[in-house]
């Protein structure tokens, strides 16, 4: 592409994306309490060319039945991993939450051609969405949600064919095997379907009508079968509401808990759906029953659980362009459009009428060198406090000194030890809560936390090591019961072994 094509083509919407993008990028740390086992998993899968149908990483539940439904993205993520590296990693975690920004995007410009709010809207929806943005299957869900909504967009206000709803069905099969939020394709589009029918009938059938819906039906049964085409096929359907049924993932995963509107993330995201009720209410015409439902759906279901916030953010932009658009502002609009036609002949008139263009390029070459300034910078930030995500330090440690024995961890900590020591060291517990189950996880929690009987439930795994933060209430009572001694300690973990492991491996023994 030549430099004048460049300067053309460099709009302000795509300047966004742009500078969205590279933020996203420079800032993602490989770090999430489940990238480690995800990619684990891939490693085998591709390795052995087989699915795991039960658990191959604890000492705890070895040949449990366990559902990786999740296979497909956990086999591309190590491929991605192994072929390009961390940086190959990171290049896909900012690439898809942006694909996904794109196509609810054009949603957004479906209903408000022109104008900055979707502009705007992109940009702090972007904020609110990045720290959902991490090595993780959810972020196919961001992108084939997006996708869905965008087709439903064409169809319904750019009048396409209803036929184009038949990549769903393709999608679908992909979707199935990539992550459980599959399940919102299916909300996503039986709610229009149905919020469509029931408009048609009350203002009165029409033959095109007819044609749609009918369409639409055959849509969702094809998604239906699609969705049969799986590892565990139809009894994959249960699976996702018996992971959302969990106790545990209510009270012990923090995705799963409701949003906590003490913080500015979820005062923003708040005050996003309070901005859509506002447009919504003063909009000329009232908005119809598939504009209230869909959005309040995904609204609701974020309150519910924090993790389904992410398709509230992307579903919200195009219904409040909708809603933008219908705003009885019609003065405004005019000077704003004169405004836009004064600001158009003066790059007309300036620079070939390419002013626009090499600003945006300008901008864009110290958004860049800033980005190549400061990823090192970041690196070294991430270094620093690496300790205070991972035991990354401990690990170092077990493996200097070629320790063996069976761990017992904090639960976030499951996956790295996954990554770091599998085969040769199976752990206690993951991050894979639907195997492990409510049970299970509790008894965890209890020792963990020093509950009463915690001793007992400790003894029956026979733990020769423990490894957890220093403040952890289990570190601070095997140091008061005596049997293990801490060997290693950084800022903010700390690694205790049995008196017996020590001496035989003529460990130093902290004070």
């Amino acid at each position: 592409m030549t430099l004048h094509r460049l300067v053309a083509w460099l709009t302000l919407p795509r300047l966004a994306f742009a500078i969205l993008f590279l933020a996203l990028l420079v800032t993602r740390d490989l770090w999430d309490p489940d990238y480690f086992w995800h990619l684990a998993t891939g490693q085998y899968i591709v390795t052995h060319g087989e699915i795991p149908r039960a658990d191959i990483f604890s000492f705890t539940h070895p040949g449990k039945p366990w559902v990786a439904h999740e296979w497909l993205f956990q086999a591309m993520l190590y491929l991605i991993h192994e072929g390009f590296g961390d940086w190959g990693v990171k290049l896909m975690t900012a690439l898809l939450p942006m694909t996904a920004l794109y196509f609810v995007y054009r949603a957004a410009r479906i209903v408000q051609p022109t104008g900055w709010m979707p502009v705007i809207g992109l940009m702090v929806i972007m904020i609110l969405l990045s720290s959902f943005s991490t090595p993780r299957p959810q972020l196919v869900s961001f992108v084939l949600f997006a996708f869905h909504l965008f087709l439903l967009f064409r169809v319904k206000y750019a009048k396409a064919d209803t036929r184009i709803l038949g990549w769903f069905v393709p999608f679908m099969a992909l979707w199935v095997n990539m992550h459980g939020g599959y399940v919102a394709g299916f909300a996503l589009v039986g709610l229009f379907a149905a919020t469509e029918a029931i408009q048609a009938w009350y203002r009165g059938w029409t033959a095109e009508d007819g044609r749609g819906l009918r369409v639409l039906a055959w849509v969702l049964v094809g998604m239906l079968l699609a969705s049969a085409l799986n590892p565990d096929h139809v009894r994959h359907w249960l699976y996702p509401f018996e992971v959302m049924g969990m106790e545990a993932s209510r009270s012990m995963i923090s995705e799963w808990a409701s949003p906590d509107f003490h913080y500015l993330s979820g005062q923003l995201f708040l005050l996003l759906v309070f901005g859509y009720f506002a447009l919504s209410a003063w909009r000329v015409s009232r908005p119809d029953l598939t504009e209230l439902a869909m959005p309040m759906f995904f609204i609701l279901m974020s309150l519910v659980a924090v993790r389904h916030q992410q398709l509230a953010l992307l579903a919200l932009l195009p219904f409040m362009a909708r809603a933008w658009s219908q705003l009885p502002f019609e003065t405004l609009r005019i000077r704003f459009a004169r405004l836009e036609a004064r600001w158009a002949a003066r790059k007309g008139r300036e620079m070939g009428g390419q002013l626009e263009g090499v600003l945006n390029l300008i901008l864009l070459g110290v958004v860049l060198l800033i980005v190549v300034a400061y990823a090192p910078v970041r690196e070294a930030s991430f270094t620093e406090r690496r300790d205070e995500l991972a035991p990354f330090g401990a690990v170092e440690f077990i493996q200097q000194h070629g320790l063996r024995g069976r761990i017992f961890g904090t639960y976030h900590y499951g996956g790295y030890l996954i990554h770091a020591l599998y085969p040769e060291q199976k752990v206690f517990i993951d991050g894979r809560a639907d195997m492990y189950g409510d049970a299970f996880l509790k008894e965890h929690g209890d020792i963990y936390s020093g509950k009463v009987g915690w001793d007992k439930a400790f003894d029956h795994w026979q733990i020769d090591m423990v490894m957890t933060e220093l403040n952890a209430p289990i570190h601070q009572l095997l140091l008061v019961r005596g049997d293990f001694v801490p060997v290693y300690a950084d800022q903010h973990n700390g690694l205790l072994v049995r008196r017996e492991l020590a001496k035989e491996k003529n460990l130093p023994i902290l004070p």
